[in-house]
């Protein structure tokens, strides 16, 4: 996971355990400026993968030929089981 701070420039990267109390932890360190940090050579591409990742974050569109598939290979499993 990567933390950004826009103002400054710098990022900080979490590398390890990834539950809510490890990057809690990490985000607090690094707004407090604790740790170890970098810069960014190029803010706007930092801007675009933002906006990239927001994009992502939405929900998905239903799928009805997915959930097909989906059922089918339930369908296979259980008679396979039988």
């Amino acid at each position: 996971m990567v933390v950004y701070k826009p103002g400054t420039g710098k990022y900080a990267e979490l590398i390890g355990a990834f539950n809510q109390d490890s990057i809690q932890e990490h985000v607090d360190r690094f707004m407090r400026n604790q740790g170890r940090t970098w810069d960014t050579k190029v803010s706007e591409n930092m801007m675009v993968l933002q906006s990239e990742c927001a994009a992502k974050t939405a929900a998905p569109e239903q799928d009805s030929d997915f959930d097909d598939i989906l059922a089918e290979i339930l369908a296979e499993e259980e008679a396979r089981k039988s």
